[in-house]
Protein backbone atom coordinates (compact mmCIF):
# COMPACT_ATOMS: atom_id res chain seq x y z
CA UNK A 1 0.00 0.00 0.00
CA UNK A 2 2.86 2.08 0.82
CA UNK A 3 4.06 1.62 -2.49
CA UNK A 4 1.30 2.45 -4.17
CA UNK A 5 0.18 5.75 -2.31
CA UNK A 6 3.85 6.28 -3.34
CA UNK A 7 3.77 5.80 -6.91
CA UNK A 8 0.34 8.10 -6.86
CA UNK A 9 2.67 11.30 -5.77
CA UNK A 10 5.26 10.67 -8.19
CA UNK A 11 2.97 10.58 -10.90
CA UNK A 12 1.18 14.00 -9.11
CA UNK A 13 4.86 15.82 -8.94
CA UNK A 14 6.11 15.08 -12.43
CA UNK A 15 2.55 16.13 -13.83
CA UNK A 16 3.14 19.37 -12.52
CA UNK A 17 6.58 19.86 -13.64
CA UNK A 18 5.96 18.58 -17.27
CA UNK A 19 2.90 20.98 -17.84
CA UNK A 20 5.17 23.69 -15.99
CA UNK A 21 7.44 23.01 -19.05
CA UNK A 22 5.16 23.06 -21.50
CA UNK A 23 2.98 26.24 -20.37
CA UNK A 24 6.94 27.36 -20.29
CA UNK A 25 7.68 26.39 -24.26
CA UNK A 26 4.55 28.40 -25.18
CA UNK A 27 4.72 31.15 -26.85
CA UNK A 28 1.15 32.58 -26.46
CA UNK A 29 -1.18 33.18 -23.56
CA UNK A 30 -4.92 33.73 -23.50
CA UNK A 31 -8.40 32.51 -22.72
CA UNK A 32 -8.30 30.30 -26.10
CA UNK A 33 -5.02 28.70 -25.06
CA UNK A 34 -6.56 27.64 -21.88
CA UNK A 35 -9.42 26.53 -23.82
CA UNK A 36 -7.77 24.56 -25.56
CA UNK A 37 -5.03 23.07 -23.52
CA UNK A 38 -8.40 21.80 -21.77
CA UNK A 39 -10.44 20.42 -24.19
CA UNK A 40 -7.25 18.19 -25.40
CA UNK A 41 -6.63 16.83 -22.11
CA UNK A 42 -10.54 16.01 -21.95
CA UNK A 43 -10.03 14.31 -25.14
CA UNK A 44 -6.59 12.04 -24.36
CA UNK A 45 -7.85 10.94 -20.99
CA UNK A 46 -11.37 10.29 -21.47
CA UNK A 47 -11.45 8.44 -24.75
CA UNK A 48 -9.25 5.70 -23.40
CA UNK A 49 -11.48 5.63 -20.20
CA UNK A 50 -14.58 5.03 -21.97
CA UNK A 51 -13.03 2.43 -24.60
CA UNK A 52 -12.14 0.82 -21.64
CA UNK A 53 -15.45 1.19 -20.18
CA UNK A 54 -17.49 -0.22 -23.51
CA UNK A 55 -15.30 -3.37 -23.66
CA UNK A 56 -15.72 -4.18 -20.29
CA UNK A 57 -19.34 -5.14 -21.76
CA UNK A 58 -17.59 -8.10 -23.41
CA UNK A 59 -16.34 -9.73 -20.35
CA UNK A 60 -19.46 -11.62 -19.92
CA UNK A 61 -18.43 -13.46 -22.89
CA UNK A 62 -15.03 -14.36 -22.35
CA UNK A 63 -15.57 -14.97 -18.18
CA UNK A 64 -17.39 -16.57 -15.69
CA UNK A 65 -17.53 -17.67 -12.45
CA UNK A 66 -19.80 -17.93 -9.19
CA UNK A 67 -19.73 -14.56 -8.35
CA UNK A 68 -19.18 -12.85 -12.03
CA UNK A 69 -22.57 -12.08 -12.73
CA UNK A 70 -22.99 -9.35 -9.52
CA UNK A 71 -19.40 -8.29 -10.55
CA UNK A 72 -21.18 -7.87 -14.19
CA UNK A 73 -24.41 -6.01 -12.85
CA UNK A 74 -22.25 -4.00 -10.57
CA UNK A 75 -20.31 -2.75 -13.46
CA UNK A 76 -23.39 -1.75 -15.53
CA UNK A 77 -24.91 -0.16 -11.98
CA UNK A 78 -21.70 2.21 -11.41
CA UNK A 79 -21.66 2.99 -15.17
CA UNK A 80 -25.31 4.34 -15.05
CA UNK A 81 -24.28 5.90 -11.91
CA UNK A 82 -21.18 7.49 -12.24
CA UNK A 83 -20.73 8.33 -16.08
CA UNK A 84 -21.61 11.40 -16.27
CA UNK A 85 -19.71 12.52 -13.10
CA UNK A 86 -16.58 10.39 -14.38
CA UNK A 87 -17.09 12.67 -17.64
CA UNK A 88 -17.74 15.93 -15.69
CA UNK A 89 -14.55 15.03 -14.05
CA UNK A 90 -16.60 15.16 -10.48
CA UNK A 91 -16.79 11.48 -9.56
CA UNK A 92 -14.47 11.31 -6.92
CA UNK A 93 -17.00 13.90 -4.60
CA UNK A 94 -19.44 11.49 -5.52
CA UNK A 95 -18.74 8.29 -3.65
CA UNK A 96 -20.65 7.20 -0.64
CA UNK A 97 -19.87 5.16 2.13
CA UNK A 98 -20.49 2.09 2.34
CA UNK A 99 -19.09 -1.31 1.99
CA UNK A 100 -19.68 -1.89 -1.52
CA UNK A 101 -16.68 -0.55 -3.29
CA UNK A 102 -17.01 0.79 -6.56
CA UNK A 103 -16.19 -0.91 -9.50
CA UNK A 104 -14.57 2.63 -11.32
CA UNK A 105 -13.06 3.78 -7.87
CA UNK A 106 -9.66 4.49 -8.92
CA UNK A 107 -10.72 6.68 -11.22
CA UNK A 108 -10.66 9.41 -9.22
CA UNK A 109 -6.55 9.71 -9.41
CA UNK A 110 -7.42 10.86 -13.08
CA UNK A 111 -9.79 13.78 -11.73
CA UNK A 112 -8.22 15.01 -9.31
CA UNK A 113 -5.49 15.18 -11.52
CA UNK A 114 -7.69 16.99 -14.08
CA UNK A 115 -8.43 19.62 -11.16
CA UNK A 116 -5.37 20.74 -10.39
CA UNK A 117 -4.73 20.89 -14.01
CA UNK A 118 -7.67 23.38 -13.92
CA UNK A 119 -6.13 25.22 -11.00
CA UNK A 120 -2.20 25.53 -12.08
CA UNK A 121 -2.67 26.49 -15.68
CA UNK A 122 -3.96 29.77 -15.77
CA UNK A 123 -1.88 30.58 -12.74
CA UNK A 124 1.25 29.44 -15.27
CA UNK A 125 -0.45 31.42 -18.14
CA UNK A 126 -1.05 34.53 -16.56
CA UNK A 127 2.45 34.83 -14.18
CA UNK A 128 4.52 33.08 -17.05
CA UNK A 129 7.13 35.92 -17.44
CA UNK A 130 7.52 36.36 -13.50
CA UNK A 131 8.91 33.06 -12.52
CA UNK A 132 9.11 34.35 -8.58
CA UNK A 133 5.71 35.28 -8.43
CA UNK A 134 4.39 32.16 -9.97
CA UNK A 135 6.46 30.30 -7.73
CA UNK A 136 5.44 32.22 -4.60
CA UNK A 137 2.14 31.76 -5.62
CA UNK A 138 2.34 27.75 -6.06
CA UNK A 139 3.87 27.70 -2.41
CA UNK A 140 1.02 29.31 -1.06
CA UNK A 141 -1.20 26.65 -2.46
CA UNK A 142 0.17 24.38 -1.29
CA UNK A 143 0.07 25.36 2.02
CA UNK A 144 -3.79 26.29 1.81
CA UNK A 145 -4.44 22.37 0.72
CA UNK A 146 -1.99 21.40 3.67
CA UNK A 147 -4.22 23.26 6.17
CA UNK A 148 -7.92 22.08 4.21
CA UNK A 149 -6.26 18.58 4.35
CA UNK A 150 -5.44 18.65 8.10
CA UNK A 151 -8.81 20.88 9.14
CA UNK A 152 -10.56 17.68 7.74
CA UNK A 153 -9.18 15.41 9.70
CA UNK A 154 -9.77 17.69 12.89
CA UNK A 155 -12.22 15.97 15.44
CA UNK A 156 -12.85 13.27 13.08
CA UNK A 157 -12.34 9.56 13.05
CA UNK A 158 -10.24 10.08 9.40
CA UNK A 159 -6.40 9.26 9.99
CA UNK A 160 -3.59 11.56 8.62
CA UNK A 161 -3.56 9.30 5.48
CA UNK A 162 -4.59 5.98 4.26
CA UNK A 163 -4.36 2.71 6.69
CA UNK A 164 -5.57 -0.67 4.48
CA UNK A 165 -5.47 -2.48 7.50
CA UNK A 166 -7.72 -1.18 10.39
CA UNK A 167 -10.09 -2.40 12.87
CA UNK A 168 -13.02 0.15 11.69
CA UNK A 169 -14.25 -0.46 7.65
CA UNK A 170 -15.90 2.61 8.14
CA UNK A 171 -12.98 4.96 9.25
CA UNK A 172 -11.28 3.34 6.53
CA UNK A 173 -14.14 4.38 4.15
CA UNK A 174 -14.53 8.01 5.40
CA UNK A 175 -10.95 8.87 5.13
CA UNK A 176 -11.08 7.30 1.42
CA UNK A 177 -14.10 8.53 0.18
CA UNK A 178 -13.98 12.03 2.48
CA UNK A 179 -10.08 12.90 2.57
CA UNK A 180 -7.88 11.24 0.18
CA UNK A 181 -10.02 11.01 -2.81
CA UNK A 182 -10.43 14.69 -2.28
CA UNK A 183 -7.60 17.14 -3.67
CA UNK A 184 -6.34 18.95 -1.03
CA UNK A 185 -4.05 16.41 0.65
CA UNK A 186 -2.55 15.92 -2.76
CA UNK A 187 -1.97 19.60 -3.59
CA UNK A 188 1.67 20.05 -2.47
CA UNK A 189 2.64 17.37 -4.53
CA UNK A 190 1.24 18.15 -7.84
CA UNK A 191 2.44 22.48 -6.88
CA UNK A 192 6.04 21.06 -6.04
CA UNK A 193 6.45 19.93 -9.31
CA UNK A 194 5.86 23.39 -11.30
CA UNK A 195 8.30 24.76 -8.62
CA UNK A 196 10.69 22.42 -9.11
CA UNK A 197 10.56 22.87 -12.66
CA UNK A 198 11.70 26.74 -11.76
CA UNK A 199 14.40 25.43 -9.57
CA UNK A 200 15.54 23.28 -12.34
CA UNK A 201 15.70 26.49 -14.50
CA UNK A 202 17.99 28.74 -12.06
CA UNK A 203 20.21 25.21 -11.11
CA UNK A 204 21.18 23.74 -14.48
CA UNK A 205 24.10 26.34 -14.95
CA UNK A 206 24.58 27.63 -11.67
CA UNK A 207 26.70 25.47 -9.17
CA UNK A 208 26.13 23.22 -6.50
CA UNK A 209 29.10 22.06 -4.20
CA UNK A 210 29.83 18.46 -3.44
CA UNK A 211 29.07 18.76 0.63
CA UNK A 212 25.71 20.49 -0.57
CA UNK A 213 24.46 17.97 -2.75
CA UNK A 214 25.08 15.54 -0.21
CA UNK A 215 24.03 17.39 2.66
CA UNK A 216 20.54 17.54 0.52
CA UNK A 217 20.76 14.04 -0.60
CA UNK A 218 20.84 12.99 3.70
CA UNK A 219 18.17 15.69 4.24
CA UNK A 220 15.35 14.27 1.35
CA UNK A 221 16.09 10.50 2.15
CA UNK A 222 15.29 11.56 5.95
CA UNK A 223 12.11 13.15 4.70
CA UNK A 224 11.37 10.13 2.48
CA UNK A 225 12.35 7.63 5.12
CA UNK A 226 10.10 9.28 7.91
CA UNK A 227 6.80 9.56 5.63
CA UNK A 228 7.22 5.88 4.95
CA UNK A 229 7.84 4.67 8.47
CA UNK A 230 5.68 7.34 10.43
CA UNK A 231 2.79 5.24 9.22
CA UNK A 232 3.82 2.18 11.38
CA UNK A 233 2.08 3.19 14.32
CA UNK A 234 -1.43 3.52 12.76
CA UNK A 235 -0.72 0.14 11.54
CA UNK A 236 -0.51 -1.59 14.87
CA UNK A 237 -3.26 0.65 17.08
CA UNK A 238 -6.53 2.74 16.46
CA UNK A 239 -4.97 6.35 17.72
CA UNK A 240 -1.46 6.04 18.59
CA UNK A 241 -1.21 9.96 18.89
CA UNK A 242 -2.71 13.01 20.30
CA UNK A 243 -5.17 14.85 18.26
CA UNK A 244 -1.97 17.73 17.47
CA UNK A 245 0.34 14.97 16.37
CA UNK A 246 -2.89 13.24 13.95
CA UNK A 247 -2.98 17.14 12.38
CA UNK A 248 0.91 17.52 12.36
CA UNK A 249 0.84 14.62 10.46
CA UNK A 250 -2.04 15.57 8.31
CA UNK A 251 -0.02 18.65 7.14
CA UNK A 252 3.40 17.84 7.06
CA UNK A 253 3.30 14.38 5.70
CA UNK A 254 2.82 15.17 1.94
CA UNK A 255 5.04 18.45 2.66
CA UNK A 256 8.27 16.14 3.26
CA UNK A 257 7.25 13.84 0.56
CA UNK A 258 7.30 16.54 -1.64
CA UNK A 259 11.02 17.59 -0.79
CA UNK A 260 11.80 14.41 -1.82
CA UNK A 261 10.29 14.30 -4.59
CA UNK A 262 11.61 17.84 -5.48
CA UNK A 263 15.25 17.33 -5.11
CA UNK A 264 14.96 13.96 -6.92
CA UNK A 265 13.53 15.87 -9.55
CA UNK A 266 16.14 18.70 -9.71
CA UNK A 267 19.00 16.75 -9.09
CA UNK A 268 18.33 14.44 -12.42
CA UNK A 269 17.22 17.11 -14.60
CA UNK A 270 20.39 19.06 -14.19
CA UNK A 271 23.05 15.99 -14.18
CA UNK A 272 23.59 15.80 -10.57
CA UNK A 273 21.71 12.33 -9.57
CA UNK A 274 23.88 10.02 -10.41
CA UNK A 275 23.09 6.37 -10.02
CA UNK A 276 19.41 7.32 -9.63
CA UNK A 277 19.64 9.48 -12.85
CA UNK A 278 21.02 5.93 -14.47
CA UNK A 279 18.74 4.40 -12.89
CA UNK A 280 15.73 6.15 -13.30
CA UNK A 281 17.19 6.95 -17.63
CA UNK A 282 17.45 3.08 -18.30
CA UNK A 283 15.81 2.56 -21.65
CA UNK A 284 13.95 -0.72 -21.27
CA UNK A 285 11.52 2.23 -19.11
CA UNK A 286 10.75 3.58 -21.79
CA UNK A 287 8.23 1.44 -23.39
CA UNK A 288 6.96 0.13 -20.31
CA UNK A 289 6.24 4.19 -18.99
CA UNK A 290 3.88 4.49 -22.57
CA UNK A 291 1.60 2.07 -20.93
CA UNK A 292 1.46 2.94 -17.77
CA UNK A 293 -1.77 4.96 -18.54
CA UNK A 294 -3.31 1.86 -19.31
CA UNK A 295 -1.67 -0.46 -16.68
CA UNK A 296 -3.41 2.28 -14.05
CA UNK A 297 -7.02 1.55 -15.61
CA UNK A 298 -6.92 -1.82 -15.72
CA UNK A 299 -4.74 -3.08 -12.77
CA UNK A 300 -7.96 -2.79 -10.47
CA UNK A 301 -10.28 -4.41 -12.61
CA UNK A 302 -8.65 -7.19 -13.26
CA UNK A 303 -8.21 -8.27 -9.56
CA UNK A 304 -11.47 -7.61 -8.96
CA UNK A 305 -12.62 -9.60 -12.03
CA UNK A 306 -10.01 -12.25 -11.09
CA UNK A 307 -11.16 -12.71 -7.47
CA UNK A 308 -15.17 -12.87 -8.87
CA UNK A 309 -14.19 -15.60 -11.22
CA UNK A 310 -12.12 -17.96 -8.97
CA UNK A 311 -13.80 -21.17 -8.52
CA UNK A 312 -11.40 -22.00 -5.12
CA UNK A 313 -11.07 -20.45 -2.08
CA UNK A 314 -7.52 -18.43 -1.61
CA UNK A 315 -5.67 -17.66 1.26
CA UNK A 316 -4.20 -14.84 1.88
CA UNK A 317 -0.44 -15.60 2.46
CA UNK A 318 2.61 -13.37 1.16
CA UNK A 319 3.42 -15.85 -1.26
CA UNK A 320 -0.35 -15.56 -2.33
CA UNK A 321 0.03 -11.80 -2.44
CA UNK A 322 3.16 -11.60 -4.15
CA UNK A 323 2.17 -14.07 -6.89
CA UNK A 324 -1.12 -11.90 -7.30
CA UNK A 325 1.29 -8.97 -7.58
CA UNK A 326 3.17 -10.46 -10.43
CA UNK A 327 -0.32 -11.91 -12.23
CA UNK A 328 -1.38 -8.70 -11.94
CA UNK A 329 1.23 -6.78 -13.43
CA UNK A 330 2.07 -9.36 -16.38
CA UNK A 331 -2.09 -8.87 -17.38
CA UNK A 332 -2.43 -5.34 -17.10
CA UNK A 333 0.65 -4.97 -19.47
CA UNK A 334 -0.49 -7.29 -21.95
CA UNK A 335 -3.96 -5.93 -21.99
CA UNK A 336 -2.55 -1.87 -21.86
CA UNK A 337 -0.51 -2.67 -24.83
CA UNK A 338 -3.63 -3.80 -26.37
CA UNK A 339 -5.46 -0.36 -24.97
CA UNK A 340 -2.80 1.51 -26.19
CA UNK A 341 -2.92 -0.07 -30.08
CA UNK A 342 -6.55 -0.14 -30.24
CA UNK A 343 -7.32 3.41 -29.00
CA UNK A 344 -4.25 5.78 -27.33
CA UNK A 345 -1.89 5.68 -30.04
CA UNK A 346 -5.45 6.68 -32.47
CA UNK A 347 -6.32 8.92 -30.17
CA UNK A 348 -3.25 10.68 -30.01
CA UNK A 349 -2.52 11.06 -33.59
CA UNK A 350 -6.17 12.52 -34.12
CA UNK A 351 -5.46 14.82 -31.42
CA UNK A 352 -2.21 15.62 -33.45
CA UNK A 353 -4.10 16.05 -36.67
CA UNK A 354 -6.65 18.54 -35.15
CA UNK A 355 -4.80 20.13 -33.19
CA UNK A 356 -0.87 20.67 -34.41
CA UNK A 357 -1.59 22.44 -37.47
CA UNK A 358 -2.87 25.05 -35.62
CA UNK A 359 -0.29 24.88 -32.96
CA UNK A 360 2.47 25.06 -35.67
CA UNK A 361 0.77 27.71 -37.80
CA UNK A 362 0.86 29.56 -34.74
CA UNK A 363 4.62 28.91 -33.85
CA UNK A 364 5.60 30.09 -37.12
CA UNK A 365 3.79 34.02 -37.20
CA UNK A 366 5.67 34.10 -33.71
CA UNK A 367 9.09 33.60 -35.29
CA UNK A 368 11.12 30.73 -33.71
CA UNK A 369 12.61 32.84 -31.20
CA UNK A 370 11.68 31.20 -27.38
CA UNK A 371 13.03 32.39 -23.83
CA UNK A 372 15.53 30.79 -22.57
CA UNK A 373 16.44 30.28 -19.04
CA UNK A 374 20.23 30.39 -18.07
CA UNK A 375 20.48 27.93 -21.24
CA UNK A 376 17.80 25.36 -19.91
CA UNK A 377 15.99 25.62 -23.40
CA UNK A 378 17.36 22.65 -25.16
CA UNK A 379 17.80 20.66 -22.06
CA UNK A 380 13.85 20.21 -21.91
CA UNK A 381 12.97 20.43 -25.32
CA UNK A 382 13.34 16.76 -25.40
CA UNK A 383 11.22 15.91 -22.42
CA UNK A 384 8.37 18.38 -23.84
CA UNK A 385 8.11 16.74 -26.84
CA UNK A 386 8.13 13.37 -25.53
CA UNK A 387 5.13 14.45 -23.51
CA UNK A 388 3.17 15.88 -26.98
CA UNK A 389 3.98 11.90 -28.35
CA UNK A 390 2.70 10.21 -25.72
Amino acid sequence: MCDFVALIHFSACYSGYLLASIVWKQKRTGVVVFLFAVLRRLFRTMVPVFFLLMCLQLLPLIASGPDSKAFFDKIDEDFRRQWLAILLQVQNYAFKKDAIAPVFGHFWYLLVDFQFFLVTLPILLLLKNRPKVTVGVLALVSLVGCLIAMWQVAGSRKTPFIVLITESLSTFLETGYYYYFYPFYHAVCYFTGCITFFLVLRFTTRKISLPVQAAAWCVVVACGMCCIFMKTPWYRTRDPTTELGKLSAAFFDRILWSVFLSWITLSCATGRGGFVNTFLSWSPFTPLSRLAFGVYLIHLLFIQLLLCISRERMFFSHFFAVSLFFTTIVWSYLLSYLLFICCEAPTGRLDKLVFEPQRKQTEKSDGDAAPNANGTEDGLAHVVAKLRDT
